[in-house]
């Protein structure tokens, strides 16, 4: 606030206090263009009553809008010892440099203020040298780095051109998740930031905007992991190529230099389910939960993740001569790479049993019918959970999808195996591969669904006619 920037002493009550105001006087003091104040004290609180009145209308009237603020005596008096330390200060540079500008006088009012408020709420204010240092280092080194998708641009057709992607990832995903980064790193005016104006602080609110699609509100620490080593590849080449001819006195410096991606724990063994519990658990849901089968068999026979399960419709199974796939679109797909999967024939025949029993299938519906996918998600978890406890089974976090991606592995190659479930190859091998043996991975796929009852018995046949 501006009345907090000159100490004068004014008189409260029958004792004078160093007041910060423009002016003093009796009664209200002039501050700035249109503002008055005036300073009181209040005896029973013992603390200093500043009220401010502005020269702008009020509720569309022409009364003052009007503001006070309480302050103790003791705060006061600190706030002005750090106030004359700050004059003190701007006297000597302008002593020492000539007349103060303009500009000069602005930025010490705004110091003041900065200073004033860190010193009323009892925390220690930056030095004003590094202050004023760092936002010259970061302004001019903001000038001499280009936005960031100009950069990401660069990046992936130098990747493009080198045929090698560290860490495994492709140059769809790559790109997909330089695009959500764009559109994340912005400013208040949705101008892309530049490579010098990307901090560690700033990924650290970025790089979960970016992620649209999150695990109970908080990104996955793998997924993280790939958007924070992504952004250090980018910046360390970039920065490398830039400096490689610069003089040292000339070399840009990298924001993040000593960035750190965090570890991604992942590789442990993945939970999947036996052979006889996926049958009971199929047989409780045929039995009591048909709504709830088409989703549940979509993710166990076709390892969907979660979240894209409740996005397919029955309009995204295709067929190609005599096969059936199940065709994921951008849209559906975590990593926004469209990827098919092929239809077992366990699953054609559970799915057209659950049409000859009445369960619809149109093309523009959802696997469950419901309108959104929150609700969709809670009508099968639900109807999982009752059937989990009618048949005693307890279904491990995921062991749908890590029990059709383990049975991929064993039974195709790897390199199928990580297309068909959207996954990294090398984490395809090490993590799923010894999970689960051929033999239990055949007779998982060989789960098919209950037989047709039989007509209903309509008496014994009449006896023929007797022979003449």
């Amino acid at each position: 606030m501006s009345a907090f920037m000159a100490l004068k002493r004014v008189k409260i009550g029958k004792e004078f206090y160093s007041i910060p105001a423009v002016k003093t006087g009796k009664g209200w003091l002039r501050l700035e263009k249109g503002k008055t104040a005036n300073v009181s004290f209040e005896r029973s609180r013992k603390q200093i009553l500043l009220t401010v009145k502005t020269g702008e209308t009020y509720a569309g009237t022409k009364r003052q809008k009007t503001t006070r603020e309480f302050f103790r005596i003791e705060e006061y008096e600190l706030a002005n010892r750090r106030a004359r330390a700050a004059n003190i200060q701007g006297e000597q540079a302008g002593a020492r440099f000539g007349a103060i500008r303009k500009d000069e006088e602005a930025a010490l009012k705004i110091w003041r203020e900065y200073l004033l408020r860190k010193t009323l709420a009892g925390e220690t204010p930056a030095d004003l040298a590094e202050i004023v240092k760092n936002g010259i280092e970061r302004e001019e080194t903001k000038d001499n780095t280009p936005p960031f998708p100009q950069v990401a641009a660069a990046f992936l057709e130098y990747k493009e051109k080198s045929g090698v992607w560290k860490g495994g990832d492709s140059a769809e995903i790559a790109a997909s998740r330089l695009k959500r980064l764009a559109r994340a790193l912005i400013d208040e005016n949705e101008n892309p930031l530049t490579l010098a104006e990307i901090t560690p602080e700033v990924l650290e609110t970025a790089i979960p905007a970016a992620i649209e699609r999150k695990k109970n509100g908080v990104p996955a620490p793998q997924t993280l992991n790939h958007y924070e080593k992504l952004m250090k590849e980018i910046f360390s080449w970039w920065y490398a190529r830039e400096n490689h001819a610069r003089p040292a006195k000339d070399q840009l410096k990298n924001p993040l230099a000593l960035f750190v991606p965090r570890k991604a724990v992942f590789l442990e063994e993945p939970e999947v389910l036996t052979v006889p519990a996926a049958r009971a658990l199929l047989a409780d849901l045929w039995k009591h939960e048909k709504k709830a089968l088409p989703a549940v068999l979509v993710q166990m026979f076709c390892g969907l993740r979660n979240a894209e399960v409740f996005r397919v419709k029955w309009k995204d199974f295709r067929r190609d001569g005599n096969e059936t796939f199940l065709y994921l679109s951008k849209a559906i797909t975590k990593t926004s790479v469209s990827r098919s999967v092929p239809v077992s024939a366990n699953l054609s025949a559970w799915l057209d049993a659950l049409a000859a029993s009445g369960i619809p299938q149109d093309a523009e519906s959802y696997l469950y019918p419901a309108a959104s996918e929150r609700t969709r998600k809670k009508g099968v978890n639900l109807a999982l959970e009752r059937a989990q406890k009618r048949a005693g089974i307890s279904k491990p976090a995921n062991a749908f999808r890590h029990t059709a991606v383990s049975a991929f592995c064993v039974l195709f190659d790897v390199f199928k195996a990580a297309s068909y479930c959207g996954h990294n190859v090398r984490i395809q091998g090490e993590f799923y591969r010894a999970a689960m043996s051929k033999t239990d991975a055949q007779e998982y796929f060989s789960i098919f669904p209950p037989p047709p009852a039989p007509l209903a018995d309509c008496g014994q046949a009449p006896n023929p006619p007797a022979q003449g």
